[in-house]
């Protein structure tokens, strides 16, 4: 049931971002996929909260990087901030620490 429901989920999603750009081809959502990806890590894996942080965050400093600075540095920025989380904090930023037990 849950891959049945995402699978018409994509599809809806593909057929409105087609819809967008007047065009469908197989790599027209790779830049949105590598934004989802940034998220996902950034916001902790299985972390629901930490992702709908994540993902607003990064659309405030894609919007602030686009407006003080340019819009050619929003991918640097979203990427600079996936090198630096996974850097600084490994699991995400709301991600539980990793306890292995012997």
């Amino acid at each position: 049931l849950t891959s049945f429901a995402a699978g018409i989920l994509s599809g809806a999603a593909g057929i409105l971002i087609g819809l967008n750009f007047n065009a469908v081809h197989a790599y027209m959502g790779e830049m949105m996929m590598l934004r989802g990806f940034v998220v996902i890590i950034v916001g902790g894996l299985g972390d629901i909260r930490g992702a709908l942080l994540a993902g607003l965050a990064l659309g405030f400093v894609e919007v602030f990087t686009a407006a003080y600075l340019s819009s050619d540095f929003k991918e640097a920025v979203t990427f600079g901030a996936l090198v630096l989380t996974l850097w600084w904090r490994p699991t995400g930023l709301f991600g539980r620490a990793i306890i292995h037990r012997a």
